[in-house]
C-alpha cells in the first residue's frame, strides 16, 4: 500500500543508467580540464565555425559601418542646405525687382537724352513721369564739375532697404558723366 506522503516514483532503469553515464563524463572532463588548465567545454568547434564565418561576418560590418556613415554624411548634408533655403530672406526678390527698377529709371532717361543736357529741372520731370509711384528715388549727376541732386523724398529712410546703382554716360558735349542712384519703397 502506497501513503500519499511517500509517494516514491520509479525510474526505468535505462534512463537512470544514461543519467549515471552523463554524470560520469560531465565529471571526467572536469578533471581532465583541471589536470590540464584548458577549458571545462572546449569551445573548438564553436571556434572553427566562427573562423570561417567570421569573413562574412567582418564583411557585412564593414558594409553596415559604410551604410551609417553614407548616412550620416548625407543627413549632414541636407541639414546644412535645409538651414540656407531657409535663411534666405523672402524679400530679396522684391529688393531685386526694386533694383531693376532703379536701372529702368535711369535708362529710360538715358534713352531721352535727359541725362546728357545736365538739366535741373527736364531730369527732375523726366524722373517724375517715369519714376513708378510705390518708389522714391535720389538721384545724383555728375559731369565734368557740375553734380545735380535730385530726391524725391526729404530724406533716406533708416528703417528700410535702399538699392543703390550707377550709370556711366556721355554728355551732349562728349564729356562723360556718370549718375548714381538710391531707390526705396515708400
Amino acid at each position: 500500500m502506497v501513503s500519499e506522503q511517500n509517494h516514491i516514483v520509479r525510474l526505468p532503469e535505462s534512463l537512470f543508467l544514461m543519467i549515471k553515464r552523463l554524470e560520469n563524463y560531465q565529471m571526467h572532463k572536469r578533471e581532465k580540464a583541471e589536470r590540464t588548465g584548458t577549458e571545462l567545454f572546449s569551445m573548438a568547434g564553436y571556434r572553427e565555425h566562427s573562423k570561417t564565418n567570421f569573413s562574412i561576418n567582418k564583411k557585412a560590418f564593414i558594409f553596415s559601418l559604410d551604410v551609417v556613415v553614407a548616412l550620416f554624411i548625407m543627413s549632414f548634408v541636407l541639414l546644412i542646405s535645409l538651414y540656407y533655403v531657409t535663411r534666405s530672406d523672402v524679400g530679396s526678390v522684391s529688393n531685386i525687382q526694386m533694383l531693376r527698377s532703379g536701372y529702368d529709371v535711369i535708362t529710360s532717361l538715358e534713352q531721352s537724352s535727359t541725362l546728357q543736357g545736365f538739366d535741373k529741372d527736364e531730369i527732375e520731370a523726366a524722373l517724375y513721369d517715369v519714376l513708378p509711384v510705390s518708389y522714391h528715388m535720389r538721384l545724383q549727376v555728375t559731369g565734368g564739375l557740375d553734380v545735380i541732386i535730385i530726391e524725391t523724398a526729404t530724406a533716406n529712410p533708416k528703417d528700410r532697404f535702399v538699392a543703390s546703382g550707377k550709370r556711366f554716360f556721355v554728355g551732349e558735349t562728349g564729356a562723360p558723366g556718370m549718375v548714381q542712384f538710391w531707390i526705396w519703397v515708400k
